[in-house]
């Protein structure tokens, strides 16, 4: 519904912040619901970032990791009138909860990297990476992961710096549409410790938090959109994500050699074609069709579900041909193919 009606030149830039529970407190809300911590945030938002930029958009979800953001992205979040605007700003924060729930500072960082390559790609507008906020809610949260380290501060650290130099090589490869931007800072004390008045849970910044954080964006972000184009960037075909589900594996594409994490990026963002088992799940959904469109009979049928290792049964990962999956689809007939 934003993005129905093209921007009128020189109409300025439309905004749009794309991340978690932090950026959802731009809404008020946490998962839509209303928020406590979030009063006053909406106002914010209008007082500062609104000013310059009316009627932000806000594009997040509480609790997301990085791998929800592309699976939204992929399904609507991104529609074609969005993808194909230009004078867009894009203003990316996510990451938080991918340490939170235990994920490396490297699987956190090629998660971010991935969200930013697609947004790049898939829209005419440039786009702000923002570094992983400071948080100290740690021992809140070792209560429910016990495999998490003793503090957040060195693996956010770790990201940030990860992120600085990604960005730097990003920018090289979309010339004048992306930056980086790090206003942690402004949540720390002398101390380098987590400022309770302006977090209060230690993670989520209250109204005062945005309402430093909304300056740091908007003098990041100011910079970003008055900044020369590249040429060939003006020139771009931008397409939206879904397009990339219709197309087919490119010849000659490498098999994933081993199994997905399941819940968090893989280190190496090349190996983690989430939009590719999506397009597989589709295989799936008219193989399981196909094979039960007659009545079945007096036997019984197996069905096996599950994740990359029921998967070898068919000889393949994500649909692709797969070397250590050789000899499985034998084994299955052989074995479990010959009762079922």
């Amino acid at each position: 519904r934003r993005f129905e009606a093209p921007v009128s030149p020189g109409g300025g830039s439309r905004l749009v912040l794309v991340g978690d529970s932090i950026t959802e407190s731009w809404r008020g809300t946490s998962c839509f619901s209303s928020c406590k911590r979030c009063q006053g945030v909406p106002e914010v938002l209008r007082q500062t970032l609104g000013v310059r930029w009316p009627d932000p958009l806000v594009l997040a979800v509480s609790g997301d990791q990085t791998q929800h953001v592309l699976w939204r992205l992929d399904n609507g979040e991104l529609p074609p009138q969005l993808a194909s605007a230009e004078g867009v700003l894009l203003s990316l924060l996510i990451g938080t909860n991918n340490l939170g729930n235990g994920h490396s500072p490297q699987d956190a960082h090629a998660g971010i990297m991935m969200v930013a390559r697609t947004l790049l790609k898939h829209t005419l507008g440039r786009l702000l990476v923002n570094a992983v906020l400071p948080r100290a809610d740690w021992k809140a949260r070792k209560r429910r992961n016990s495999n998490l380290d003793s503090s957040f501060a060195p693996m956010i650290e770790q990201v940030n710096a990860m992120m600085n130099q990604s960005v730097a090589e990003l920018e090289r490869q979309f010339p004048g549409r992306v930056s980086f931007v790090d206003c942690g800072a402004l949540f720390l004390n002398d101390r380098k410790k987590v400022r309770i008045d302006l977090m209060p849970d230690m993670l989520h910044p209250n109204a005062e938090g945005h309402r430093l954080m909304a300056g740091c964006l908007e003098t990041a972000l100011a910079e970003l959109e008055q900044g020369p184009l590249a040429e060939q960037t003006r020139s771009s075909n931008a397409h939206p994500v879904q397009a990339d589900l219709k197309k087919p594996p490119e010849k000659g594409q490498k098999a994933i050699a081993g199994p997905l994490r399941v819940g968090g990026p893989a280190t190496n963002a090349s190996q983690r074609p989430d939009r590719l088992c999506r397009e597989f799940h589709d295989v799936l959904v008219k193989d399981a069709n196909k094979r039960f469109e007659a009545p079945p009979d007096d036997k019984h049928h197996l069905v096996l579900i599950g994740d990359s290792i029921t998967e070898t049964w068919r000889g393949t990962a994500c649909g692709l041909a797969c070397p250590n999956c050789e000899g499985v689809p034998k084994v299955l007939a052989q074995t479990l193919g010959v009762r079922w």
